[in-house]
């Protein structure tokens, strides 16, 4: 659910993403239509996610939607959003 995933998940996600390293997201911020069966736990607005990250230098973001075949070949409109940040190299030059 989202209190995991902001609990657990995302910390260590940037306790292990390197100097210069880059993050990248893609997930939905709204259940999709025609909605799947069972309700999405985790959906994900750009600024939620810019928050999350806030340590993170911003290098795209976009809320978007777009529709596709889902795995079974059925037209849905997605809702997604898509964050790339990139983890500053904090070393000092000489």
């Amino acid at each position: 659910d989202r209190a995991l995933v902001e609990e657990k998940l995302f910390p260590v996600l940037l306790h292990h993403l390197l100097p210069s390293g880059v993050l990248a997201i893609q997930t939905m911020y709204r259940d999709p239509d025609p909605p799947f069966t069972n309700k999405l736990l985790s959906l994900w607005h750009v600024d939620q996610l810019k928050v999350a990250f806030s340590s993170l230098r911003m290098l795209h973001e976009r809320e978007f939607e777009e529709t596709l075949p889902d795995r079974n070949g059925m037209n849905r409109t997605f809702f997604l959003t898509n964050l790339i940040a990139k983890k500053e190299d904090h070393a000092i030059v000489r």
